[in-house]
């Protein structure tokens, strides 16, 4: 089983380059006029903020594996991340800044979060019972 777990399993460089590649890729989309964005079937006032929440919760579960020893510069780092998207919004002239993009985005940094705390717990209790 291990050597399984072995082949799947992603280096820390490999997991960082990728985690700096989706940051660039989510700030260029929240920069980009509105005409370029692809357009929802399912339009309601909250999808938006579903998905900031979505987005960053994926950032910091990729950046908490590969950073795991630096979870709170992460997470700060995370949440600079989701106000300068709002500011470089504000500043594009074609997009809007809205405080709650940036509460969503938090939302989903404390989701991402645990759900990583709960994946570690999960594991040291299997690896505890092995």
């Amino acid at each position: 089983m291990s050597k399984l777990r072995s082949i799947f399993s992603i280096s820390i460089r490999s997991t960082r380059y990728f985690f700096w590649a989706i940051c660039v890729a989510v700030f260029v989309c929240a920069s980009l006029p509105p005409d370029y964005l692809p357009t929802h079937e399912l339009q309601f006032n909250w999808i938006d903020k579903i998905q900031h929440v979505v987005v960053f919760v994926g950032l910091c579960i990729i950046g908490l594996k590969g950073y795991p020893d630096q979870p709170y510069a992460l997470i700060f780092g995370l949440l600079v991340m989701g106000g300068a998207i709002e500011v470089a919004q504000y500043a594009t002239g074609w997009r809007h800044m809205e405080f709650y993009d940036f509460i969503a985005d938090a939302c989903g940094i404390l989701i991402g979060r645990g759900a990583c705390c709960l994946m570690c717990q999960r594991n040291q209790t299997s690896i505890d019972s092995a």
